[in-house]
């Protein structure tokens, strides 16, 4: 090789992994001898770990996307929960994080049976009518919907909610926010839905409700993760935090229920 072409070329040596930008676009190679590649190829010069590794991800995207995929999610979920001091791991998972959206999606066809079945002629947009739809004149009011930490509560239930999370920041000096009443409130629509929870209120003692109610209640808190994980942490990080939690959840709910909660045999 010529010094000008020598000069223009990214020399690589033997086990270097470089992967086709052109013609065989995606295309992995692992160099078996010293060469050198041009501007139609791209290498990976920070990466430390196993080539053959990084080699299968691009020659089998699938089966290794969806073990990313899942890698990617666990780590997201245990960093909450604990700190991750490995850095092997925190260098691979953002690595996949990034890499992931890149990866080309799998292109799938329906069953020749289920395409048979479908009649494209009835599915066809065909103009049937046409009329004048014209708007009339004047004012009409438009309610605002209601946002943040209020929706949808009644000024009882705020109340209510803002006393226990008040009441747990004073105990054991947390930091939940007015803004997570809301979460209170979806975990009580979720444990009034429970069937079980609703025979027991008609027929159980009271320390056999609030036996049943813990149940239900701590299945309805793992249910909101996604949707709240911080508030998911403040809460699981304390098992002192979370029993006081839910028992002042239940001494809500009783008090919701004060018509029909059955007297108390303790």
């Amino acid at each position: 090789m010529s010094k000008l072409g020598s000069s223009l070329s990214v020399k690589l040596e033997p086990g270097s992994l470089f992967l086709s930008i052109a013609g065989t676009v995606g295309k992995p190679c692992i160099a078996a001898v010293r060469c050198c590649i041009h501007d139609w190829f791209v290498y990976f010069p920070t990466w430390r770990d196993s080539t053959k590794y990084l080699l299968y991800i691009f020659l089998s995207t699938q089966p290794y996307k969806s073990k990313a995929r899942d890698f990617v999610k666990l780590y997201s979920f245990l960093s909450i929960l604990i700190p991750m001091r490995d850095k092997g791991l925190e260098k691979l998972f953002v690595f996949l994080r990034f890499l992931l959206p890149k990866l080309p999606a799998e292109k799938g066809t329906l069953p020749t049976e289920v395409q048979g079945m479908v009649n494209m002629e009835k599915l066809a947009v065909r103009k049937n009518a046409q009329q004048d739809i014209g708007l009339k004149r004047g004012l009409t009011p438009v309610e605002l919907p209601a946002f943040g930490a209020g929706a949808g509560l009644t000024e009882a239930e705020q109340e209510a909610l803002s006393k226990i999370l008040e009441d747990l920041n004073t105990r054991f000096n947390t930091s939940f926010t007015p803004d997570e009443i809301i979460v209170l409130k979806q975990l009580e629509k979720k444990i009034n839905e429970d069937e079980m929870l609703q025979q027991q209120l008609q027929n159980s003692s009271r320390p056999g409700l609030k036996a049943t109610f813990e149940q239900v209640a701590r299945d309805a808190f793992e249910d909101i993760f996604n949707e709240n994980k911080k508030f998911y942490v403040k809460v699981s990080n304390d098992q002192e935090v979370a029993k006081e939690l839910f028992s002042k959840m239940f001494e809500w709910y009783c008090e919701g229920h004060k018509l029909q909660t059955p007297p108390s045999k303790e």
